[in-house]
């Protein structure tokens, strides 16, 4: 019998990667043009966004315990490759809003994470600190604190956390957890 997906709210901690993380998934490919990115998997709150110009494979599993393992392969000039996790619209009862990940790739790589509110990607708000890491497993934390962000809207329709991967060389790239945190 299908059960439909209890919506985000009903999940523990309002956590939107929850299903994924729990999930044991076999290897898929990420198909090249998709507009408006890719659901990772249905019912679940994460979306790989491709530049649809860009000549590339991609290939990403999910073994339980992790929330995905990227194997990233361009074959031409990409703009950008963004991983999108939709979170709380309204940040008004927030003093401090971040995440923490723990993560892993096969070189070392660098990227940069963002607040993006309704879809308007003119007014990216970018965490502080970049993401960094290698071949050895490393924690990352950062937060924003709004009060110091005057164009920063606090409640909107639409809010999704975004972290920008890497785009100009071939890495394989494991997302252990990440957790969204709100103080």
């Amino acid at each position: 019998m299908f059960m439909p997906r209890p919506p985000i709210a009903t999940l523990p901690s309002h956590d939107p990667l929850f299903l994924l993380r729990r999930a044991d998934l076999p290897l898929r490919h990420f198909k090249p043009n998709v507009a408006g990115g890719q659901p990772l998997l249905r019912d679940v709150d994460l979306t790989a966004e491709l530049d649809p110009e860009a000549a590339f494979t991609a290939k990403w599993h999910s073994p339980r315990g992790r929330i995905l393992e990227l194997d990233f392969q361009p074959k031409s000039s990409v703009r950008w490759f963004g991983l999108h996790i939709p979170i709380d619209p309204d940040m008004r009862s927030y003093r401090w809003y971040g995440f923490a990940l723990r993560h892993a790739a096969s070189r070392p790589i660098g990227f940069r994470a963002a607040l993006r509110a309704d879809g308007q990607d003119e007014a990216d708000i970018f965490f502080p600190r970049h993401l960094m890491v290698g071949p050895q497993q490393g924690d990352h934390i950062d937060f924003i604190d709004p009060s110091f962000l005057p164009d920063f809207p606090l409640q909107v329709r639409f809010r999704e956390l975004i972290l920008f991967l890497p785009v100009s060389f071939a890495y394989q790239y494991v997302l252990h957890d990440l957790r969204l945190v709100r103080l």
